[in-house]
């Protein structure tokens, strides 16, 4: 099924009955969202997915003060080839580290794309799917995005900044770069051992804390240096 959509590049809502005003308005968003992370990926500039969503949202991330530019909106780049699901968000959902108390939100929009490892690394048929979590809220037969804001101790801390790195066309060189020649060599005798890169994007999660969709642009560039 997802390989069929991937083929014919459509989105479909899966988990939902949608009225057509409802649908309209989640290919709006979906599409909006694409745009938005291809353009903050390759110019490092957020606001732009900052603008998708409702005015006066992201007033609790300004309160701390920080330069934040929106870096906690950044992530990796959606292609347009990419399939979402939308379901109720469950009774008593938990986000961990941050404060849905204020959020309103009524469902989860889950989009997913297929994430290729890149041929540096000598493995062009590792697949696999990324997802990506965003939160509406409907009202009536319209869907609008929705964020949930930092807890207060991070306010006030002024961890923001800290907490949230910027994702950008730049993160993984300068990850790579902050690595080390001797933990890129672990790294790759590793993928090179098991002509697979799970043991070295598990090494990446452990170490730090990096999930797999930025574990694999890493990988890429450490495996583009010969040292």
């Amino acid at each position: 099924m997802l390989a069929a959509l991937f083929a014919s590049g459509v989105a479909i809502a899966q988990s939902v009955d949608l009225s057509p005003m409802q649908a309209a308005a989640l290919d709006l968003i979906i599409d909006e969202i694409k745009k938005a992370s291809r353009e903050g990926f390759a110019t490092s500039d957020w606001s732009k997915m900052a603008e998708i969503y409702p005015e006066g949202t992201f007033e609790c991330w300004n309160a701390s003060g920080e330069n934040h530019r929106y870096a906690f909106l950044s992530m990796e780049a959606i292609p347009e080839k990419a399939w979402y699901d939308v379901t109720p968000l469950p009774r008593g959902y938990v986000l961990d580290n941050l404060d849905a108390s204020k959020m309103g939100a009524t469902h989860i929009l889950t989009i997913a794309y297929e994430q290729v490892l890149p041929s540096s690394c000598g493995l062009e048929m590792f697949r696999r799917w990324a997802l990506r979590d965003f939160y509406l809220r409907l009202e009536d037969e319209w869907f609008q995005l929705v964020h949930p804001c930092p807890t207060r101790e991070q306010i006030e801390s002024k961890q923001i900044a800290r907490t949230w790195p910027m994702i950008d066309r730049h993160y993984a060189a300068r990850f790579a770069d902050r690595l080390g020649a001797p933990q890129r060599t672990a790294l790759r005798r590793l993928v090179k051992r098991d002509e697979f890169p799970l043991a070295a994007l598990g090494l990446l999660q452990s170490r730090h804390g990096v999930n797999e969709q930025l574990g694999i642009s890493i990988l890429d560039e450490v495996c583009k240096r010969a040292e």
